[in-house]
């Protein structure tokens, strides 16, 4: 952590935690007041891009433009709830990370679904439902390459909050 000229501003060197994957490694800062102890050791839920939070308000906007960049990509089952379980478990750089995966295993115009699972001892998993309008070995063989380029590798940290599937349309 290297502190500026400013008391009031800091400069934090870090990753999230639980660590995000290697290449969103970066610096982020965030504006705080000048009573905050010098030594404290900050995490914020991304470190893609610079992120200035004065005050609450603000990281609810900050939030907001984070799950911005997966609407592109996904659709939102029961939205605020979704939401809400990406950014409590920081899920954010896997979902973005498996986007180009997801688009060479199943096409890019193949529709993928955010949808929260909830079993039956009340443990939530976040599912990216691939929509395939194709045969169940077309879907099965997409989701099996889709496992050997990415997932198998990426999933370690995130399996019991995270997992993709495919659906038959």
């Amino acid at each position: 952590m290297q502190q500026s000229p400013s008391a009031s501003h800091l400069i934090i060197y870090g990753l999230v935690n639980p660590p995000a994957p290697a290449d969103l490694r970066d610096v982020f800062s965030i504006e705080l007041p000048h009573i905050l102890p010098p030594n404290i050791e900050l995490r914020g839920p991304s470190v893609r891009e610079w992120v200035e939070i004065r005050d609450h308000a603000d990281h609810r906007l900050v939030a907001a433009r984070q799950i911005e960049s997966l609407d592109r990509v996904y659709v939102f089952d029961e939205r605020a709830e979704v939401q809400n379980f990406i950014r409590r478990n920081r899920l954010q750089p896997w979902l973005e990370q498996a986007i180009g995966p997801l688009n060479r295993a199943f096409g890019e115009p193949a529709i993928k679904t955010l949808k929260l699972d909830t079993d039956d001892e009340g443990t939530q998993t976040l599912f990216c439902l691939v929509r395939v309008t194709e045969s169940l070995d077309h879907a099965r063989n997409a989701l099996a390459a889709f496992d050997r380029e990415w997932w198998s590798a990426n999933c370690g940290l995130v399996a019991s909050k995270l997992n993709f599937d495919y659906e038959l349309a």
